[in-house]
């Protein structure tokens, strides 16, 4: 390596740590940083691999830290569809990041939203919504999809919370 990227390397890897030390209460400042740590392998040539990193320097497992990823960038896509309520916790997000397609996830918000008042916005509710409504055949969330696969193979009907 040469001594230019090193620099580059090392400044954009102490700018990511920042926020990441700043917002650890933020989760979509986080998952930013993370992502960025991650894509541009700035945590090299300190740790071999991303998941070293983020458990040794932030204690911090990777499936967590891929959540805080996958929660930013649906945060990310809820910006750009204009919603007035945004998610105020990771749990939360995580429900949306389970719906497919995923251009589908801000009118799945929105829908949401509409029905539940701000202070009652909760991981659970959502989850609730997201099944109930997907079985219109709107979209599809993950739970929904188990859900039927061992609904079939057990025999039970209905829709339930997984």
């Amino acid at each position: 390596m040469d001594e230019q990227y090193e620099n580059y390397v090392k400044y954009n890897l102490d700018e990511c740590e920042q926020h990441v030390k700043n917002g650890l209460n933020n989760y979509v400042d986080v998952g930013f940083a993370l992502k960025r740590i991650r894509d541009g392998e700035l945590f090299k040539p300190q740790y071999e691999k991303f998941q070293y990193y983020v458990t040794e320097r932030w204690q911090m497992t990777n499936p967590y830290a891929s959540r805080l990823i996958l929660a930013a960038e649906v945060y990310s896509r809820l910006r750009g569809g204009y919603p007035c309520i945004f998610p105020k916790n990771e749990a939360i997000t995580r429900e949306l990041v389970k719906i497919t397609p995923v251009e589908l996830q801000v009118e799945a918000w929105k829908k949401f939203i509409d029905r539940i008042p701000e202070n009652q916005i909760t991981a659970k509710k959502l989850r609730e919504f997201l099944l109930e409504s997907g079985k219109s055949g709107i979209w599809k969330t993950v739970d929904a999809i188990f859900f039927q696969d061992v609904t079939k193979t057990n025999g039970i009907e209905g829709i339930g919370i997984l």
